[in-house]
């Protein structure tokens, strides 16, 4: 019999990095379970700390992350030729304490008929301050339905996964999410929209510190927000529930996660 060997090449098919949104800080690897749905084969940590996941034979898959101080979160998504790198933005759960200096809101919504605590809502909220921004439109004009924007940044700096609102002078508002497939080691001056502006704003416009989340099964919502904030400031809250809409606003506290009373929804 010969000495003849046998040689196995892993392929790397897809790379996940996990990234805390309320401390822009990766979450240590004991608190998080990183997997793809349907898949037993555990990822490999790579030297940066990210996951790769090698020889998955599928061209689709649903990315989930799974940990008591998160949010569970899942994406669906296409394997093509390349090795797609993606960012798992996590938000906190309320087990999950507040980093240091950081700011946040924390609330239960709750049926207005019921009384019964109200899961999966929707929550958007933004921080309405002059003080508190993470950027300004820095071309002439950010042009609705573009991929991206160029921005001047400013002290906190956005992260894939990020959301943020561009709000005008005159009060319109815009949402947008800075793409989860946007480089991680970016200047922060050009920003990959994974949904595009719909409006068209010039020079100048203020990007305001935003956040999107959901409530947890008993209806507890924490919003967190990143950065140095002002002792005091003015926020912005949207509940989206079954297609309606409840406003509310509250008033932050720099350092603190503040607590409110019962929203009813």
């Amino acid at each position: 019999m010969g000495n003849e060997s046998t040689t196995f090449v892993n392929r790397c098919s897809l790379v996940v990095r996990a990234v805390d949104l309320w401390s822009g800080a990766p979450p240590s690897a004991s608190s998080i379970r990183v997997a793809i749905r349907g898949h037993n084969r555990a990822p490999m940590r790579t030297s940066d700390g990210s996951y790769a996941f090698l020889d998955y034979p599928y061209d689709r898959c649903t990315v989930t992350v799974t940990s008591p101080q998160y949010l569970d979160y899942e994406r669906e998504m296409a394997l093509g030729a390349g090795v797609p790198i993606i960012t798992a933005g996590l938000m906190p759960s309320r087990f999950r304490s507040a980093p240091a200096a950081a700011s946040g809101l924390r609330f239960r919504i709750v049926g207005e008929k019921t009384g019964k605590p109200v899961k999966d809502a929707e929550v958007y909220a933004y921080v309405d301050d002059d003080r508190a921004i993470c950027g300004r439109i820095a071309e002439d004009q950010a042009v609705s339905g573009m991929p991206s924007i160029r921005i001047t940044p400013a002290a906190i700096k956005l992260m894939p996964g990020d959301v943020f609102v561009v709000r005008g002078k005159s009060g319109a508002a815009d949402w947008a999410k800075v793409s989860e497939f946007a480089d991680y080691s970016g200047n922060g001056e050009d920003v990959a929209l994974e949904t595009p502006l719909k409006r068209t704003w010039s020079r100048g416009e203020r990007l305001l510190i935003a956040a999107a989340t959901r409530s947890d099964a008993d209806g507890i919502v924490t919003v967190p927000f990143r950065g140095v904030l002002p002792s005091e400031f003015q926020t912005f809250v949207e509940i989206r529930l079954g297609g309606r809409k409840i406003e509310a606003s509250f008033t932050g506290s720099g350092g603190e996660v503040r607590q409110f009373p019962d929203l009813k929804a």
